[in-house]
């Protein structure tokens, strides 16, 4: 059957199993369907994204599944994809969901991501960047407790990425963290750069002046920079 006006399916606490749900989610039968929420099902944190990336091409789709809320967006350029996490995953449940991803061909289909308080360690963000395409990927956005070290796993992880948009916005970064970025490769080409809510004083700021020539929009608040 094609249920073609179908807009909303809500499967909470169905025992729905991720395969099941990624056939939902994959149904080219179900055009409209713009939100999906799977809460209270038994899903491994390695599927969470994976389903948003495999899901069948649709303007918009939001999700709730364990743990965490993702919105996708179909655009010209590829999918942009905002995940949130919703409860208090520690770094392996993050490697986890970023490893599932990585066996996705979708990531290389990814042209905006966006994470929010996702605990990510190194060996995440290095398994995240293999998964995307570094000629497709235009915005990457990370909130959350980030730190200096996973500042720094950034840059390193992402030099090979020109993004044309980066946030990395509350995300406990200091001074040395800015200053990783500011050198990295992945900010050579950068327009929007957001620091909002990192403690990165004015030398982490000044660290970006030999990116004047391509920054068209700083957005610093709250960088424990006052007058």
């Amino acid at each position: 059957s094609h249920f073609a006006r179908l807009e909303k399916m809500i499967w909470n606490a169905t025992a729905v199993t991720p395969a099941g749900a990624a056939a939902v989610l994959g149904s080219p039968h179900l055009p409209a369907l713009a939100e999906a929420t799977f809460d209270g099902n038994p899903f491994a944190p390695a599927c969470a994204l994976r389903l948003a990336a495999d899901a069948a091409d649709r303007p918009a789709l939001k999700l709730t599944l364990p743990g965490v809320r993702i919105e996708r967006r179909d655009t010209p350029d590829g999918i942009e994809l905002a995940a949130e996490c919703t409860d208090a995953w520690n770094e392996r449940r993050t490697d986890e969901m970023l490893a599932g991803f990585a066996a996705s061909a979708a990531g290389r289909r990814v042209a905006g991501l966006s994470l929010s308080g996702f605990k990510l360690s190194p060996a995440g963000l290095t398994r995240l960047a293999a998964a995307l395409d570094p000629a497709r990927l235009r915005s990457l956005a990370v909130a959350g407790n980030v730190g200096n070290t996973g500042a720094e796993a950034l840059a390193k992880a992402f030099a090979g990425f020109r993004p044309r948009e980066l946030r990395v916005i509350a995300a406990n970064v200091r001074r040395g963290g800015a200053e990783a970025l500011a050198a990295s490769p992945l900010t050579a080409a950068v327009e929007f750069l957001d620091l909002s809510g990192n403690a990165v004083g004015v030398a982490g700021l000044a660290a970006f002046a030999p990116r004047a020539g391509t920054l068209k929009t700083f957005k610093s608040t709250d960088t424990g920079v006052t007058g």
